[in-house]
């Protein structure tokens, strides 16, 4: 039995959060593909949209638009002293181009046509509505996360929330940099994937590690620290730790594996190496769902009501679960990788079973330890029968 969703009409779903302007002046939302981003904008001489700049016959008094999250596309009305025109606009994901379409009513003259619109909307769309479908998430102020996760795919900035989200699909992986090194490991934490480790990580890691290590000092504290400001103490720390976890993985005897030791146990004390920008609000809510810390997978760990699907947890796990009247009703988590399973899971006299009834042996008891193959689920429900896993809005 897999986990269902009931009946969840998306674009109504998804409609209650869009973003609405009305009046002026407005700066309106960003249109974007990951990689042209323009923003709409409207005043009393015109609409601008990135470079294409509408000049109606009358002076524009006022603008009623909403951003379609479902469909990634402004519409509305523009409302001149001659009469007004409707606006439709969208940044293509696959074409990178801006499509502006402009019908007038009224007095107004104004007119943009826009051929092949039909099949241009079609395929735009159904990019979107495939982004939106790889994961789910319901909760108080979820209109916060919907509309971050529509900025991440829509700007080429980096962004944290593409990981728990499931969204691998927007992550470059750029090894230049102590910021892409540490983005590239969270990749790997999401995947397992062995060869990008093998391949990419573990030598780039390796090399922008020691070159810190060349400026290593010892103190009068005793303690190492970094003789150029220009360095980062945060990122050695982190950087040595992540040394050391991935010879393991890769089975490697490094020759450096000592000095890496020593430079955790004796490094000076330092902030820890901060994280990718995420949307605060948006990450708050994500994390308060399911976060995962220590090698623990905590479900629902703020304590309120959400249902969520598929959140990707480090490890390479795909974690679903239901959470109503401040009761935890189930928690179903899908091995990716096939790597040792510790959940937290807040449900008082449960039973572990595969989504098919079957008992699965487990270890623990707040926290419970599954081992499970590659592709193979886990379900933590209260004793009994497996619940129906159905996934729909609260």
């Amino acid at each position: 039995m897999t986990v269902a969703m009931r009946s969840l009409n998306w674009a109504d779903f998804l409609s209650s959060m869009d973003p609405m302007w009305r009046g002026l002046p407005v700066q309106g939302p960003l249109l974007g593909n990951g990689r042209r981003t323009v923003i709409a904008s409207a005043s009393s001489t015109g609409v601008r949209i990135g470079d294409v700049f509408l000049e109606s016959l009358g002076a524009v008094t006022d603008v009623d638009w909403r951003l379609s999250l479902w469909d990634a596309e402004l519409r509305g009305t523009v409302t001149t002293t001659r009469g007004g025109f409707f606006l439709r606009a969208f940044m293509h994901w696959t074409r990178s181009d801006l499509v502006v379409s402009v019908i007038p009513f009224g007095g107004e003259l104004l007119r943009r046509d826009v051929p092949d619109l039909r099949l241009l909307e079609l395929t735009h769309r159904a990019w979107w509505h495939r982004f939106y479908r790889r994961s789910f998430v319901s909760a108080s102020s979820s209109d916060v996360y919907w509309r971050a996760l529509y900025e991440a795919a829509s700007t080429p900035f980096d962004s944290s929330l593409i990981f728990a989200s499931n969204h691998l699909e927007l992550d470059v992986v750029d090894v230049s940099t102590p910021c892409g090194l540490y983005r590239a490991w969270q990749t790997f934490e999401h995947t397992m994937d062995l060869v990008l480790l093998r391949r990419t990580v573990f030598p780039a890691l390796r090399r922008a590690v020691n070159d810190h290590l060349d400026f290593l000092a010892l103190g009068e504290d005793g303690r190492l620290h970094l003789t150029s400001d220009s360095l980062q103490p945060a990122f050695v720390r982190w950087g040595c730790g992540a040394l050391l976890y991935a010879a393991r993985r890769l089975g490697r005897d490094d020759p450096l594996l000592s000095l890496w030791q020593t430079v955790l146990w004796d490094l000076a004390p330092c902030p820890d190496l901060a994280a990718l920008p995420a949307g605060d609000e948006a990450q708050g809510l994500l994390d308060s769902l399911c976060r995962s810390g220590d090698g623990v997978i905590t479900a629902f760990p703020g304590g309120g009501d959400g249902v969520f699907d598929k959140l990707l947890m480090p490890g390479a796990f795909a974690v679903s679960g239901v959470r109503r009247s401040s009761v935890t009703h189930w928690v179903s988590v899908r091995s990716l990788a096939g790597t040792p399973l510790r959940v937290r899971h807040g449900i008082p006299g449960f039973a572990v079973s595969t989504p098919e009834g079957k008992p699965l042996p487990w270890r623990g008891d707040s926290i419970v330890e599954v081992d499970l193959g590659v592709g193979e689920t886990a379900v933590i429900h209260p004793a009994g029968p497996v619940p129906e896993r159905v996934i729909e809005p609260l």
